[in-house]
Order: C-alpha cells, then structure tokens, then sequence
C-alpha cells in the first residue's frame, strides 16, 4: 500500500511539474502580449474589445492546465483573481516608493521578476527583501544591478539549503532587518545560522572564515552591509552552480506558475482599470 501510494504521489507530481512548463509559456506570453498593449488606454474608449481578448486569455491559461491549478491549490475565480490583483499592486507599491528616487521601477521589477524565476523563489518575497536591503547597499555604492545580484545569491543559497517556505521566510525577514540596520547580528543572524544553513555558510566562504566565527564576528558589529555583500557577491559563481545542480522540486515549480500568474493578473488588473473591472473580464 505504501508503495503504491509513493507511485501514485510520484506520478502525480512528476505531470504536475510537465504541465507547468507549458501553463508557465502561456502565461508568459500572455504578459508579453499585455506589455504590448498601451497602458495609457486604461479606462478610455480606446480600451473597447480588449476585455474579450483578456478573458480569452485567462480561459486559455485554464484549460491549459487545469489540473496543475488544482494540484496546486489556485483558484482562479472572480474573488481569487482580485486578491492576486490586490497582491500585486501592494508589491508594486511598495517597490515603487524603493525606486521613487532612482526612477527605475520597471526595470528593477524586472529584474526581480527574472531572479525569482531563475532561483524558483516567491517574486512577493524577493521584492521585499530588495525594499528592505536597497537602501543599505546603495549607500555602499551599489547599483540596482548589483542589488539584485546579492539577493540572487541569497536566493541560490536559501535553495541550496532546502529549507522550508516558512523557515525561508523568516531568515529572509531576518537578514532585510539586519541590511536595514547596517549591520548583521544577534536576533537576524541567529536565525540565518539555524533556518538557513547553506546562506550562513555562503557568508563564511566569502569572508575566508569558519562558519562558526560569524556569532562572534556579529557580536563585533563586524557583519556590516557592505562586508556580508561582499562576501556573496565572492560566492556567487559556486553558488550558482550549486542551485543549477539540484533538481526542481514541485514546490517550487508551484511557485513559479504563481508568481506568472501574479505578473500576468497584475498587468491585467492595470489595463481594464481597477480589480472590480477585472472581476467582470473574468
């Protein structure tokens, strides 16, 4: 019986992670599409035969995959759709006071967006801790480039570690914290060390010392911003290649069609207007 259950969970998992490959196509090419479309027209007459075209869409992204969605646990009803939405623009906010001052929101939101794909980790995540992070790092000359770089790094490293969505989460909010502060220590790094093994260790091969020198180094006030980014930014090529070696796991395959359909509700949610316009396109 166990065997039979690990066969049916295997295989189960296994047409889950195909049929992503080809909802995440649609989906992508979806908001290449909407990219395309002049945003400016939002709520104008202009915008008049685009909500078919929008709701063709969406409908071919569900019939597309349908059981990946329910494997997954998304829904794509009216009330999910405007949540996404929702979710979204509370991202974009957020991101857009980070870039209020550099003036590159939709290239640093690109960015991001390709970090997230490459490392197979949540975008919402990996847009805060660059709003929490941002900050510090400029103020040690780096350019959003070079910001997005660490946070993939940071990203490859968490992957490495294998662990938990809930476990990642908390080191990551940890570690923004820490780069808020300017310095990396008690609290922050004690729940690097123990939620995010591979990330502690990262910084440790990047400053040439023993992982188990870091509690001291904190203690210090040695583990500034600049001296922990650029201790990833040494590691990053090892790292790198040491996520592209572990295979994809379900999760975060599940994790990459969420964030496309985040992107591609997001867009949607921009171009007929408003979420309660949305609602009706869908």
């Amino acid at each position: 019986t166990k065997m039979l259950m690990q066969l049916v969970i295997e295989g189960t998992a296994a047409g889950a992670v195909r049929a992503l490959g080809d909802v995440q196509n649609q989906a992508k090419a979806t908001t290449q599409a909407l990219s395309r479309m002049d945003l400016e027209a939002a709520g104008s007459g202009r915008l008049v035969g685009k909500t078919d075209e929008l709701a063709g869409k969406l409908q071919s992204i569900r019939s597309a995959a349908a059981g990946v969605f329910a494997f997954a646990g998304i829904g794509l009803g009216a009330d999910a759709v405007v949540q996404l939405a929702d979710a979204f623009n509370n991202m974009a906010g957020r991101l857009r006071v980070a870039t209020q001052y550099t003036g590159d929101f939709d290239n640093v939101l690109g960015m991001l967006r390709d970090s997230a794909a490459s490392t197979r980790a949540d975008l919402q995540a990996r847009v805060d801790l660059y709003v929490k992070m941002s900050p510090a790092l400029q103020g040690i000359g780096y350019s959003a480039q070079d910001a997005v770089a660490v946070i993939t790094t940071i990203n490859h490293a968490i992957g490495v570690s294998g662990a938990s969505s809930e476990a990642a989460a908390a080191a990551l909010m940890q570690l923004g914290q820490g780069f808020g502060s300017g310095v990396l220590r008690g609290e922050e790094l004690n729940s690097v060390l123990e939620q995010t093994p591979m990330l502690a260790q990262a910084i440790a091969d990047g400053l040439g010392v023993p992982i188990g020198e870091l509690r001291k180094l904190g203690e210090q006030g040695d583990l500034t911003a600049s001296k922990v980014a650029g201790a990833l930014k040494k590691v990053a090529p090892d790292m790198a290649a040491t996520f592209a070696s572990m295979p994809v796991t379900v999760g975060q395959a599940i994790t990459a069609l969420k964030n496309e359909l985040l992107v591609f509700v997001g867009a949607t949610d921009q171009v007929t207007g408003g979420s309660s316009a949305l609602a009706n396109v869908i």
